[in-house]
């Protein structure tokens, strides 16, 4: 029905809040067919073109907005397809998808997550020496309490808290 009011009257004022009804619906059933990216596609190609033909009309910032959302929402969705992959071994599979999360939706945080996913197959030394890193950083603040509450017994603090600390911290450096 907005198509055909679009093509009907090229001129009328209402043009674009009929564009936008198109491209919101289409968002909506984006999202009843997750799994369709025809659809995603669609919805997203008609909030770009909505958001260049009217980028002064009065819906625009919401069509930004949907579009910003559902372009997060398809960056998930390919990061847990990843991440199915990568639970099931197939590695090289979830490579495929982790690259392109990061590189179809650099700006999305999903990116970020993917790219790390990426580092640690891709350079796995160094993935491993920067968690080294931090579990040496842990390992040092830990010991570091355990010595401030060897002293707090030494100088007669509650000795059943401290000790019940002290076992806390003892498990901590056991794990």
């Amino acid at each position: 029905a907005f198509n055909v009011f679009n093509e009907r009257y090229p001129d009328s004022d209402l043009r674009a809040e009929a564009a936008f009804q198109i491209a919101e619906m289409t968002v909506l059933m984006s999202r009843k067919r997750i799994h369709d990216e025809k659809t995603i596609k669609a919805a997203q190609e008609r909030l770009e073109e909505y958001i260049k033909t009217f980028p002064d009309a009065a819906d625009t910032p919401h069509a930004q907005e949907l579009l910003t959302s559902l372009v997060s929402e398809d960056a998930a969705r390919i990061y847990a397809i990843a991440e199915f992959y990568e639970k099931q071994s197939y590695l090289e599979s979830a490579m495929i998808y982790y690259h392109e999360v990061a590189t179809k939706y650099p700006q999305t945080s999903w990116a970020e997550k993917a790219k790390e996913r990426i580092a640690q197959y891709e350079d796995p030394a160094a993935y491993l020496g920067e968690g080294k890193k931090t579990l040496e950083m842990q390992v040092e603040s830990l010991m570091l309490q355990k010595s401030g509450l060897e002293r707090a017994i030494e100088e007669g603090g509650d000795v059943g808290k401290i000790r019940g600390e002290l076992k806390k911290v003892d498990e901590a450096l056991n794990t």
